[in-house]
Protein backbone atom coordinates (compact mmCIF):
# COMPACT_ATOMS: atom_id res chain seq x y z
CA UNK A 1 0.00 0.00 0.00
CA UNK A 2 3.09 2.09 0.70
CA UNK A 3 4.37 1.56 -2.57
CA UNK A 4 1.23 2.13 -4.42
CA UNK A 5 0.48 5.56 -2.16
CA UNK A 6 4.16 6.57 -3.14
CA UNK A 7 4.03 5.96 -7.06
CA UNK A 8 0.81 8.00 -6.87
CA UNK A 9 2.00 11.10 -5.24
CA UNK A 10 5.05 10.35 -7.75
CA UNK A 11 2.97 10.24 -10.76
CA UNK A 12 0.92 13.03 -10.22
CA UNK A 13 3.44 15.69 -8.96
CA UNK A 14 1.60 15.89 -5.68
CA UNK A 15 4.88 17.27 -3.77
CA UNK A 16 3.13 20.26 -2.12
CA UNK A 17 5.13 23.56 -1.84
CA UNK A 18 8.21 23.36 0.29
CA UNK A 19 8.55 25.09 2.87
CA UNK A 20 4.35 25.40 3.34
CA UNK A 21 3.01 24.05 6.71
CA UNK A 22 0.13 22.18 7.19
CA UNK A 23 -2.10 22.03 10.68
CA UNK A 24 -4.41 19.28 10.91
CA UNK A 25 -6.69 19.35 14.01
CA UNK A 26 -8.92 16.10 14.58
CA UNK A 27 -9.70 13.10 16.90
CA UNK A 28 -8.18 9.88 16.84
CA UNK A 29 -8.89 8.99 13.43
CA UNK A 30 -6.44 12.49 12.45
CA UNK A 31 -3.92 10.90 15.60
CA UNK A 32 -3.67 7.40 14.24
CA UNK A 33 -5.44 4.82 16.64
CA UNK A 34 -5.60 1.24 15.48
CA UNK A 35 -2.67 2.18 12.90
CA UNK A 36 0.39 -0.21 13.63
CA UNK A 37 2.13 2.46 14.35
CA UNK A 38 1.56 6.69 14.54
CA UNK A 39 3.87 7.26 11.31
CA UNK A 40 1.28 5.85 9.70
CA UNK A 41 -1.71 8.15 10.24
CA UNK A 42 -2.74 9.81 6.93
CA UNK A 43 -1.02 13.62 8.08
CA UNK A 44 2.74 11.69 8.70
CA UNK A 45 1.92 9.81 5.03
CA UNK A 46 1.10 13.46 3.61
CA UNK A 47 4.66 14.22 5.20
CA UNK A 48 6.49 11.33 3.78
CA UNK A 49 5.21 11.51 0.69
CA UNK A 50 5.57 15.84 0.04
CA UNK A 51 7.19 18.90 1.06
CA UNK A 52 4.98 19.94 3.47
CA UNK A 53 5.84 20.17 6.92
CA UNK A 54 2.82 19.20 9.67
CA UNK A 55 1.51 19.59 12.52
CA UNK A 56 -0.87 17.77 14.02
CA UNK A 57 -3.49 18.24 16.58
CA UNK A 58 -5.45 14.76 16.41
CA UNK A 59 -6.62 14.09 20.06
CA UNK A 60 -9.08 11.04 20.67
CA UNK A 61 -12.43 11.98 21.57
CA UNK A 62 -12.44 15.85 20.72
CA UNK A 63 -15.64 17.26 19.03
CA UNK A 64 -16.19 21.20 17.71
CA UNK A 65 -15.41 22.91 21.04
CA UNK A 66 -13.72 26.69 20.72
CA UNK A 67 -12.31 26.65 23.96
CA UNK A 68 -9.83 23.78 22.48
CA UNK A 69 -8.45 26.36 20.22
CA UNK A 70 -5.30 28.59 20.63
CA UNK A 71 -2.50 30.38 18.31
CA UNK A 72 0.20 27.38 18.01
CA UNK A 73 2.51 30.45 17.02
CA UNK A 74 3.54 29.46 13.51
CA UNK A 75 1.21 30.41 11.06
CA UNK A 76 0.01 27.74 9.07
CA UNK A 77 -0.73 27.71 5.16
CA UNK A 78 -3.16 25.25 5.26
CA UNK A 79 -5.38 23.22 7.83
CA UNK A 80 -7.50 20.47 7.97
CA UNK A 81 -10.19 20.06 10.54
CA UNK A 82 -11.52 16.46 10.51
CA UNK A 83 -14.33 16.80 13.84
CA UNK A 84 -17.65 15.34 13.68
CA UNK A 85 -17.94 11.94 14.22
CA UNK A 86 -17.67 12.35 17.96
CA UNK A 87 -19.83 15.16 17.75
CA UNK A 88 -23.12 13.17 16.57
CA UNK A 89 -25.72 12.92 19.03
CA UNK A 90 -24.34 15.61 21.72
CA UNK A 91 -27.06 15.91 22.08
CA UNK A 92 -28.68 16.49 18.96
CA UNK A 93 -28.00 17.70 15.56
CA UNK A 94 -28.55 21.96 16.54
CA UNK A 95 -25.61 21.93 19.26
CA UNK A 96 -23.32 20.44 16.45
CA UNK A 97 -24.27 23.00 14.31
CA UNK A 98 -23.84 25.90 17.11
CA UNK A 99 -20.51 24.10 18.27
CA UNK A 100 -19.05 23.96 14.60
CA UNK A 101 -20.13 27.64 13.90
CA UNK A 102 -17.93 28.60 16.67
CA UNK A 103 -15.20 26.42 16.56
CA UNK A 104 -14.96 27.62 12.75
CA UNK A 105 -15.50 31.66 13.80
CA UNK A 106 -12.49 31.27 16.26
CA UNK A 107 -10.21 29.10 14.07
CA UNK A 108 -11.13 31.86 11.02
CA UNK A 109 -10.66 34.78 14.03
CA UNK A 110 -6.96 32.87 14.82
CA UNK A 111 -6.14 31.87 11.08
CA UNK A 112 -7.60 34.47 8.33
CA UNK A 113 -4.56 34.09 6.09
CA UNK A 114 -4.70 29.81 6.00
CA UNK A 115 -6.61 27.90 3.09
CA UNK A 116 -9.02 25.43 5.77
CA UNK A 117 -10.56 22.16 5.05
CA UNK A 118 -12.91 20.93 6.98
CA UNK A 119 -13.39 17.37 6.74
CA UNK A 120 -16.83 16.15 7.29
CA UNK A 121 -16.45 12.01 8.99
CA UNK A 122 -15.74 8.91 7.09
CA UNK A 123 -18.13 5.74 7.36
CA UNK A 124 -18.90 4.00 9.49
CA UNK A 125 -19.78 0.61 9.90
CA UNK A 126 -23.04 1.68 12.16
CA UNK A 127 -24.54 3.02 8.73
CA UNK A 128 -24.65 -0.56 7.72
CA UNK A 129 -25.58 -2.23 11.20
CA UNK A 130 -27.56 -0.18 13.13
CA UNK A 131 -31.13 0.59 12.14
CA UNK A 132 -31.92 4.21 11.62
CA UNK A 133 -28.19 5.56 12.43
CA UNK A 134 -27.37 6.37 8.68
CA UNK A 135 -30.34 8.54 8.33
CA UNK A 136 -29.64 10.77 11.15
CA UNK A 137 -25.83 10.01 10.60
CA UNK A 138 -25.76 11.76 7.15
CA UNK A 139 -27.80 14.79 8.15
CA UNK A 140 -24.21 15.97 8.94
CA UNK A 141 -22.98 15.89 5.53
CA UNK A 142 -25.13 19.13 4.17
CA UNK A 143 -24.49 20.88 7.66
CA UNK A 144 -20.77 21.20 7.12
CA UNK A 145 -21.59 22.92 3.31
CA UNK A 146 -24.28 25.34 4.76
CA UNK A 147 -21.85 26.13 7.83
CA UNK A 148 -18.38 26.35 5.73
CA UNK A 149 -20.15 28.76 3.05
CA UNK A 150 -20.15 31.50 5.47
CA UNK A 151 -16.82 31.51 5.23
CA UNK A 152 -14.81 32.76 2.17
CA UNK A 153 -11.44 30.30 3.32
CA UNK A 154 -13.00 27.28 4.50
CA UNK A 155 -13.95 24.84 1.87
CA UNK A 156 -15.80 21.54 2.78
CA UNK A 157 -14.64 18.06 1.90
CA UNK A 158 -16.84 15.04 2.07
CA UNK A 159 -15.25 12.32 4.33
CA UNK A 160 -17.02 9.77 2.54
CA UNK A 161 -15.14 10.14 -0.36
CA UNK A 162 -11.64 9.82 1.49
CA UNK A 163 -12.24 6.28 2.23
CA UNK A 164 -13.00 3.29 0.88
CA UNK A 165 -15.96 1.20 2.89
CA UNK A 166 -15.56 -1.91 4.67
CA UNK A 167 -17.26 -4.91 2.89
CA UNK A 168 -17.55 -8.50 3.26
CA UNK A 169 -15.47 -9.34 0.63
CA UNK A 170 -12.59 -7.32 1.79
CA UNK A 171 -12.74 -8.53 4.71
CA UNK A 172 -12.48 -5.28 7.33
CA UNK A 173 -9.69 -4.41 5.53
CA UNK A 174 -9.96 -0.67 5.82
CA UNK A 175 -11.14 -0.45 8.94
CA UNK A 176 -11.07 -2.92 11.83
CA UNK A 177 -13.29 -1.86 13.89
CA UNK A 178 -15.76 -0.11 11.79
CA UNK A 179 -14.52 3.48 12.74
CA UNK A 180 -10.81 4.03 12.99
CA UNK A 181 -8.62 2.92 9.88
CA UNK A 182 -6.35 0.57 9.34
CA UNK A 183 -2.85 1.05 7.77
CA UNK A 184 -4.50 0.30 4.17
CA UNK A 185 -7.29 3.19 5.15
CA UNK A 186 -4.88 5.34 6.16
CA UNK A 187 -2.90 5.08 3.11
CA UNK A 188 -6.06 5.26 0.93
CA UNK A 189 -7.19 8.14 3.11
CA UNK A 190 -3.65 10.42 2.44
CA UNK A 191 -3.79 9.82 -1.35
CA UNK A 192 -7.56 10.60 -1.46
CA UNK A 193 -7.07 14.09 0.74
CA UNK A 194 -3.61 15.22 -0.80
CA UNK A 195 -5.11 15.27 -4.04
CA UNK A 196 -8.40 17.07 -2.78
CA UNK A 197 -6.62 19.63 -0.97
CA UNK A 198 -3.84 20.35 -4.08
CA UNK A 199 -7.18 20.33 -6.81
CA UNK A 200 -8.68 23.11 -4.89
CA UNK A 201 -5.33 24.73 -4.04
Amino acid sequence: IAQILYEEFERDGLTGAQGERILFIGDSITHGMVANHSCNSYPDRIALFSDYEIINQGNAGYIFDADSLDDIGRKPDIITVAYGTNDFGRPDLASVRLNMTEFFDTLVGLYPASTIFALSPIWRSECKTVEGFAMGFNRLYPMFDEVCAAYPNVTHLDGRKLMPHNTAKNRNAFSPDGLHPSDHGFAFYASRLYRSVTDRL
